[in-house]
């Protein structure tokens, strides 16, 4: 429902495939920040080279959380859906990550470059300047892009996240931002001509595995 808010992060939609396939990566046990699902999620540097973490609210990320498992320092499997910060001496075992794994939680991203996901903007996409009117909506986004906003927040019951597309960022023609906007999201509740909180499809627009495309 767009008219108000409830942010649900960004969740798979479609991919051309048919299947929504998540890829497992590394997360540093020792790892501070809250990634929830939904969550985007970046590739670290300096001391996490190789491992993933929150995603930023601009630049270039690699997906979006699905989920963490690892086992705790009881030698307990844990499986859930949000990373909640650090976990002593979680491990992800054995597999083909030896010997970081030994000191990580695997994370599974859906990591496509094509994946197609949907979210909820943030309030302030009623505002922009550029879209005066219901007629010049749809033209005035389509082929535009947003960043990301309200990341590493959510539910540590549900584990879900409460990330949103930040409708303040939407960009001009030739701008890069993070997300970009491919049509409003087929809920029939999404009255994208008036509500405040509109939900979108988006492709990711500034993923580490291809080059960067901006607005149209």
């Amino acid at each position: 429902m767009s008219a108000s808010a409830t942010p649900f992060g960004f969740r798979p939609a479609m991919h051309w495939s048919g299947l929504d396939r998540a890829r497992p990566y590394l997360i540093q046990a020792t790892y501070a920040t809250s990634i929830f699902k939904g969550d985007p999620v970046a590739y670290g540097a300096t001391t996490a080279l190789g491992t993933i973490i929150a995603g930023p609210t601009s630049g270039d990320l690699l997906g979006v959380l699905a989920g963490v498992q690892y086992v705790d320092n009881t030698n307990k499997p844990v499986i859930f859906p949000a990373w909640t910060g650090a976990v002593t001496g979680a491990t992800a075992g054995v597999g083909p990550y030896l010997p970081y794994s030994l000191t990580s939680a695997i994370g599974w991203v859906w990591d496509d470059p094509v994946e197609i996901f949907e979210a909820q903007t943030d309030g302030t996409f009623a505002s922009v300047a550029n879209i005066s009117t219901a007629s010049a909506f749809l033209p005035g986004v389509i082929g535009k892009q947003m960043n990301s906003v309200g990341t590493s927040t959510g539910s540590t019951l549900t584990g879900q996240s409460a990330a949103k597309l930040a409708g303040s960022t939407v960009t001009a023609v030739g701008a890069q931002a993070q997300f970009r906007i491919l049509q409003p999201g087929e809920q029939v509740d999404n009255v994208f001509t008036q509500d405040t909180f509109v939900i979108f499809q988006v492709g990711i627009a500034q993923h580490h595995y291809v080059s960067n495309k901006t607005a149209i």
